[in-house]
């Protein structure tokens, strides 16, 4: 019988990557822009606080995260504190791509030199707001 299944392939760390294993999902914030919360840090700030519920819940030996190709290019992993990115890509069962995106991932070592140091407020921006205030026509 044949597997009908896609699977992923590329990074040599799948073969290193054993023991209690955390997979750091998916979240999205709007741009809203300059001043917005992704451009003070928001996104890297969460997945801060996301990483030390992991590590003081579960005490993983390893955490990782998919990231697309292009956000793995301009260093995403490196904003959310993985120090390891490793293209990989999805196969189809007749082995074509689907799809081409980094295996991010950090071990227990990272995860403690990571926890170790202070995490990053958010940067407001001064002079600039999030939310436009539109003067309103008086009637």
């Amino acid at each position: 019988m044949r597997n009908q299944e896609t699977f992923y392939s590329g990074p040599q760390a799948l073969h290193s990557i054993t023991g209690s294993v955390c997979y750091q999902g998916d979240f999205w914030l709007r741009a809203r822009g300059l001043g917005g919360p992704r451009s003070q840090g928001a996104t890297a700030l969460l997945s801060r606080v996301l990483l030390e519920i992991m590590v003081a819940t579960w005490r993983p030996t390893f955490i990782f995260a998919l990231v697309p190709k292009n956000l793995a290019a301009k260093g995403a992993h490196l904003r959310y504190g993985y120090c390891h990115c490793e293209p990989g890509r999805w196969l189809a069962p007749d082995q074509q791509v689907t799809e081409e995106d980094h295996l991010i991932w950090m071990g227990a070592d990272d995860m403690a030199n990571l926890v170790a140091d202070a995490p990053q407020g958010l940067h407001l921006e001064t002079g600039v707001s999030a939310v436009r205030v539109v003067p309103r026509e008086v009637v």
